[in-house]
């Protein structure tokens, strides 16, 4: 699990937060980021390609402060970024 604490350059109400980081899996990040709308536990992430999973109900802001909470399967997820990683150089 990932806990993460960041300070922002700027106040952010926590629904932004959570949009930026909804946008970024359905764009740019899609198929690395993944959101879940509800708590996880860690048997639950197993086999997940997604390099992080950002769990809504767990992630917030207050002013400037963020704090994310996030899965990810430290094995299956970085064995499919190798994978593709291979395949951009190749």
């Amino acid at each position: 699990m990932i806990d993460l604490s960041a300070r922002l350059g700027r106040s952010i109400s926590t629904e932004t937060l959570i949009g930026v980081f909804r946008q970024a899996s359905q764009e740019r990040l899609l198929n690395i980021l993944e959101m879940d709308s509800h708590y996880k536990v860690s048997a639950d992430i197993i086999g997940n390609c997604a390099s992080c999973v950002v769990i809504e109900d767990m992630a917030f802001s207050l002013g400037q402060h963020a704090k994310i909470m996030a899965w990810y399967d430290n094995e299956w997820a970085y064995a499919k970024r190798l994978v593709e990683m291979a395949f951009y150089i190749h």
